[in-house]
């Protein structure tokens, strides 16, 4: 008997790890491969750059579009839904779109969002000097002063404005849904 398996990333190891500095450094490493806003969902609240990773595995099989591969690997762990992409795809005749959903890493949805933490806010005010409404962004669904860290580091290494730097930093980001645009980035 033949077993079929691909290793799918569960909610709660997301939750067990998350660098602060995670949605820089995926987006960073996504705009390599694909336009700036196809990076910032792939990327947004990402807990390390492995979705980043993930896409360009997946992208390198030469098979799926920019955004079929943000798709499969936005919230990705490791780069695990991209090898159970490749896996489907070469030994059954399932359509694509139906192996991205199956492959597709789980991204972390709450039903609420948790409080928030007010030394994220007084950070994001006094030491990143933002004004209050991308203050309130960027530690939307935060435990800690993470995000101001991970702000404070983007705005050294890449070029994005404060409002969209925030959303890419913001933990509350990765729970919400993003329907994505076509995307003609060449792969």
């Amino acid at each position: 008997m033949f077993v079929l398996a691909c290793s799918r990333t569960s909610v709660a190891q997301v939750a067990d790890y998350r660098d602060p500095l995670g949605p820089v450094a995926c987006f960073d490493l996504a705009t390599n491969r694909v336009a700036t806003f196809s990076a910032l969902a792939l990327c947004a609240g990402a807990p390390s750059d492995a979705p980043a990773r993930c896409m360009t595995e997946a992208l390198a099989q030469g098979t799926l579009t920019s955004r079929d591969a943000v798709l499969l690997c936005r919230g990705a762990m490791s780069a695990d839904p991209s090898r159970c992409f490749e896996r489907l795809s070469d030994t059954t005749s399932i359509e694509e779109s139906r192996i991205i959903d199956y492959c597709a890493a789980p991204l972390a949805f709450a039903p609420t969002i948790p409080a928030s933490s007010t030394a994220c806010v007084e950070a994001a005010l006094e030491e990143a000097d933002l004004w209050e409404q991308i203050a309130l962004t960027l530690c939307r669904g935060s435990i800690s002063a993470g995000p101001v860290s991970c702000f404070t580091y983007g705005r050294d290494v890449i070029a994005l404005t404060d409002n969209d730097l925030a959303t890419l930093c913001s933990p509350a980001s990765s729970w919400e849904y993003r329907v994505l645009p076509y995307d003609a980035t060449p792969r």
